[in-house]
């Protein structure tokens, strides 16, 4: 086996798991499904770890897969479903997040924190994983949003570069985040209840 399908997992949980809680949710079913989809594996949550700037963090998702190793990110971001909804005989009540500046950058920091593992680590991939109902985030903000150089825009190209800082708009959030490689954000559709992912596998 040359790596997981990623993609692949995400349609075979679509199936069983078209819609989530929370965050949590997301990150325990996608880690239940990879240990039964490979039972010899380990599988983690919330695996710590030393930064390049000697800070403890965290990866969503571990697991190690026949002699290689999976760093696996998560964001899952909501707006109300309207009208209230029964899925597959369970009430969902999700809730207007917003915030999408700060969803946008923490984003673009995952994709940045993972491309520093999977370099520093042999025979590693990394993914970063972006589930919504909330489609501004494929939409283009406005230019003079303090957010636009991290937008994650359907169809958006990025190429090595500096994505700028937030300049203390909004604590923690301070530190210009650099990519180191290039990506191109393709949304597509996930389950039937207007929900769109985002896949990026993380380069070396």
């Amino acid at each position: 086996m040359e790596k997981i399908d990623v993609e692949k997992l995400l349609s075979q949980l679509e199936e069983k798991r078209p819609v989530f809680h929370s965050e949590a949710d997301l990150q325990h079913e996608l880690a239940w499904l990879l240990h039964n989809e490979f039972p010899r594996s380990s599988v983690r949550l919330e695996k710590p770890y030393t930064s390049e700037s000697g800070k403890s963090e965290y990866v969503d998702i571990f697991a190690g897969i026949i002699g290689k190793k999976y760093f696996i990110e998560l964001k899952y971001k909501t707006k109300e479903l309207k009208p209230k909804k029964e899925i597959n005989g369970e009430k969902f009540h999700l809730k207007n997040q917003g915030a999408q500046d700060c969803g946008r950058y923490d984003f673009w920091k995952d994709v940045s924190r993972i491309e520093s593992k999977v370099a520093e680590t042999n025979n590693s991939f990394g993914y970063v994983i972006f589930l919504t109902n909330d489609h501004s985030y494929l939409r283009e903000p406005r230019k003079t949003s303090l957010t636009y150089n991290y937008r994650t825009t359907d169809g958006r190209k990025v190429t090595k570069c500096s994505l700028g800082s937030l300049k203390g708009y909004n604590k923690g959030r301070e530190r210009n985040i650099k990519i180191k490689n290039s990506y191109e954000i393709k949304w597509k559709n996930y389950g039937n209840h207007d929900f769109k992912f985002l896949l990026l596998e993380i380069k070396k």
